[in-house]
């Protein structure tokens, strides 16, 4: 059992005016976390959810992660 712990998260990500994948994202987080031997707690979504305008506390599936009740997991 790994003792690092992590979130993998997809979202609309823009580098040099091209999407990449939300899929893409996935895979690519999950391929990171096993070469860093880290657990993955769970993928997040927050599809259409601007980064400028909305706090990552509110965004709806990361901000459940960013709370007390989850923080000793």
């Amino acid at each position: 059992m790994s003792s690092s712990k992590a979130l993998v998260g997809k979202r609309v990500s823009v580098y040099n005016d091209s999407k990449v994948s939300d899929d893409a994202q996935e895979l690519t987080g999950h391929e990171w976390c096993k070469r860093a031997g880290a657990e993955v707690l769970d993928v997040f979504e927050d599809l259409g959810v601007s980064a400028i305008k909305v706090n990552t506390f509110d965004r709806p599936d990361l901000g459940q992660w960013l709370t007390e009740e989850r923080a000793d997991l």
